[in-house]
């Protein structure tokens, strides 16, 4: 079996990506972003975003991404929260709206911390924007190689395109790790044709089962090594706030 010459991954996608303040998608703060609009036989064009987070940034996240909290600030381009959050939101509800699939590595820690944001900054929420239709279709790199390879070791973005052989150029910039979680995809539905033959719905449909089911073997695996985790949510594309989140946020 093999897919199409021309299939729907390679005829217009959205990527997005966020560099943030930490890992706790309810309390930590996205920092800089970008929405990289992808069609075939164009150049990648590439929206970007640098965002005073109204905190402190820890030691710990910059050196991931080399973002200070002085450098965010004194940035020419640097906006508040919550005008950059309606932006974002908008030039992801527009495309999803319209049938065009989302890509987004690890689419759970994004679109929920992104979310956490909305609400912290009193913004219309992606799924508010959408609604009555789901967020989707949604495209995740992580969720389909975690379902496809049984393989040992380190799945983050950097090692999984060196695993495919897939170019990153500029690892923990929003707009180099956007684009290469696109062409990240394109390698992974070309490598496994039965996936790439299905509709982009479908494929979301599939990443919704393969997500619950890697997150409840997490939680087992924590569980019988008595390692301490956060519940292990299966929820994807977007985690549900959890009781005490759903006020505002701190």
């Amino acid at each position: 079996m093999t897919c199409p010459e021309t299939a729907w991954f390679d005829d217009k996608l959205v990527a997005v990506d966020f560099e943030t303040s930490g890992a706790d998608v309810y309390r930590d703060r996205i920092v800089t972003a970008a929405v990289v609009h992808i069609r075939r036989g164009a150049r990648p064009r590439s929206f970007g975003w640098v965002i005073d987070p109204g905190i402190e940034v820890p030691e710990q996240a910059t050196q991931v991404h080399g973002w200070t909290t002085d450098r965010l600030r004194a940035h020419p381009s640097v906006m508040a929260p919550a005008q950059a959050l309606f932006e974002i939101t908008g030039m992801l509800a527009y495309p999803l709206g319209h049938g065009i699939p989302l890509v987004a590595f690890n689419a759970a820690f994004d679109l929920t911390i992104l979310e956490a944001e909305n609400r912290r900054h009193d913004q219309p929420t992606l799924i508010k924007r959408l609604a009555p239709k789901p967020v989707a279709p949604v495209c995740d790199p992580f969720v389909i190689d975690k379902a496809t390879s049984r393989r040992q070791g380190s799945r983050r973005l950097d090692d999984q395109c060196r695993f495919h052989r897939v170019t990153l150029a500029g690892a923990h910039t929003a707009d180099a790790d956007a684009i290469a979680a696109a062409r990240l995809l394109v390698a992974l539905l070309r490598k496994h044709p039965h996936l790439g033959n299905l509709t982009a719905r479908e494929l979301h449909e599939r990443q919704v089962i393969w997500r619950a089911e890697q997150q409840d073997s997490l939680r087992r695996y924590f569980e019988a090594k008595q390692i301490e985790h956060d519940g292990c949510p299966p929820g994807w594309p977007i985690q549900a706030a959890p009781v005490a989140s759903q006020g505002v946020l701190a």
